[in-house]
């Protein structure tokens, strides 16, 4: 049975980043989107054509109550699942003043509740999965994204959670980057970046690499769970 790691949101930024890293590294690829299927159908055949390694898309949409559940278990189908790295996100433009309610439950179903359903999974199926959150290190720099910033807070506290109840059977551990040095900025980053500039301790940001180096420690450090690193220019000391 083919082994392959799972990546959500795959189809852009991060999650596409990192799977066409470890397809160069010869692993079997399942690559997740929702709404970048066009973009995820590119990257499997660039995957294919230049490493020739197996790589599936799955379309799921992660925002309804049990979309979590629905991608875990097709993803299963494929083989065995060494490796789950959750990237999907989606960041909403809100605060207290033109707050959507429906807003808070879509970033909550999509940061955190499919984690928790693939944790439920793994558990029910006696499976050895490990999962890695990619979470952010800049919750409390944002004031305008406040639904984005409750979903990812969840999912923070909700590493810790799983590794706990996952003990024994699998590990769960999370990264959490600052703005990531070398793409474009989103619109949203500037006032959190100059905040940052006050509290950094190097003169550097968060790379890819340095997000890819950090998931190969978690994955290969067999001692480590319900851990978080932050990779924040030390702006958290």
């Amino acid at each position: 049975m083919k082994k392959y790691i799972l990546i959500t949101g795959a189809g852009q930024r991060l999650g596409m980043d990192i799977a066409l890293y470890f397809a160069k590294n010869n692993e079997n690829i399942i690559i997740h989107c929702n709404n970048s299927l066009k973009n995820a159908q590119d990257l499997g055949e660039k995957i294919v054509k230049n490493y020739k390694i197996n790589t599936e898309i799955i379309q799921e949409d992660l925002s309804k109550a049990d979309g979590g559940m629905r991608l875990i278990q097709k993803a299963s189908k494929f083989g065995e699942i060494s490796l789950i790295i959750h990237c999907a996100s989606s960041i909403i433009e809100d605060n207290l003043l033109n707050l959507e309610i429906e807003n808070v439950y879509t970033s909550i179903n999509i940061h955190a509740i499919s984690f928790l359903q693939m944790a439920e999974f793994i558990k029910k199926n006696n499976q050895n999965i490990n999962m890695i959150a990619i979470i952010d290190a800049n919750l409390k720099y944002r004031s305008a994204y406040l639904s984005y910033s409750i979903g990812k807070k969840i999912l923070q506290d909700m590493v810790k959670f799983l590794a706990f109840h996952l003990k024994n059977q699998s590990r769960i551990n999370g990264i959490s980057p600052t703005w990531i040095e070398n793409y474009n900025p989103l619109i949203h980053i500037s006032e959190g970046k100059k905040i940052l500039e006050t509290l950094k301790l190097t003169e550097h940001l968060a790379t890819t690499e340095q997000i890819i180096n950090a998931i190969e420690f978690l994955q290969n450090n067999q001692s480590i769970t319900g851990e978080i690193i932050n990779i924040d220019s030390g702006s958290e000391v």
